[in-house]
Order: C-alpha cells, then structure tokens, then sequence
C-alpha cells in the first residue's frame, strides 16, 4: 500500500510541474525583457512563446526545453550598435521561425533540439553558426539563413 501511495505522489507532483508550464505570447512590440510586452510575462525556459510582434532582442536567448515560434507577424531583431545577443537552442528546445528573424551574436543549435525556418521568411545571424549532436535543422524552400559569420 506504501508502494502505491508513493507512486501515486510522483505521478501527481509531476503532472503538477507539466501543468505549471509558462505559456505566453507578445502583445506589443517593444523589447523583449519588458513583462508588459507579454500576455504572461518575459518567457523562461521551458515556456511556450509565440512572437507576434517586432521583438527588439535585449538579452540573450536559452531555449533548452521551451517551444519559441516567430510568427508570419512576428520578429526578432537585435539592433546594431549595441551588444550582440546569442540564441541558443538545446536539448529538447524549439525554435520555430516563421517571421523574420536578426541577431547580432551566435546562433547554437546543439544537443538533440528542433530549429526550422519556414515559408519565406528570413534568419539572419551575424555571429557564428554551430549545429551539433543530433539537431534536427530545417530550412524550408524559398526561406532563408543568412550567417555572416563561421557555420560548423
């Protein structure tokens, strides 16, 4: 009877932790860090973020375990001039870009996560590119990823 009740606590306290995920998307343009710009505030990881708005990127991007989607309506941009913010994609994180999308820093891709670039939208990256362990990397037809910088 122990056995059963401690199961049936694990399986609880994990159904709470998957129902407790942040869930949000932009209601205005403005910068990114800014609460107010967002139907449930700054997303975290492992937050489900839909950008439909101009984003301007003021920090840098960890998607480990979070769902990222840049809409036909959305975009992220990094202005130049400042500091260059990076994104960086890992472990069962995705990022999915259907608007337009420009950083100034690194783009990582790494450790088994999603990145899609879709339609005919554009993801521009200034810094450098790295796609590694098992990444599942697409860039549809007629979309683009410009790097300026070194891919490997």
């Amino acid at each position: 009877m122990k056995k059963i009740i401690h199961i049936l606590s694990i399986a609880l306290m994990l159904a709470g932790v998957s129902a407790s995920a942040q869930v949000t998307s932009t209601i205005s343009t403005g910068n990114w860090n800014t609460a107010g710009n967002w139907s449930n505030g700054v997303p975290g990881d492992g937050a489900t973020a839909t950008i439909n708005n101009s984003m301007t990127l003021n920090t840098d991007l960890s998607i480990k375990t979070g769902n990222y989607t840049v809409t036909d309506l959305g975009e992220i941009i990094d202005p130049a001039g400042g500091t260059n913010y990076s994104i960086d994609v890992s472990n069962s994180g995705i990022l999915d870009v259907s608007g337009n999308v420009l950083i100034g820093g690194n783009l990582l891709v790494r450790n088994s996560p999603k990145f899609t670039v879709r339609g005919c939208d554009t993801m521009t990256v200034q810094g450098n590119v790295t796609f590694s362990q098992t990444s599942t990397v697409t860039v549809e037809s007629c979309a683009v990823l410009f790097i300026d910088g070194d891919m490997d």
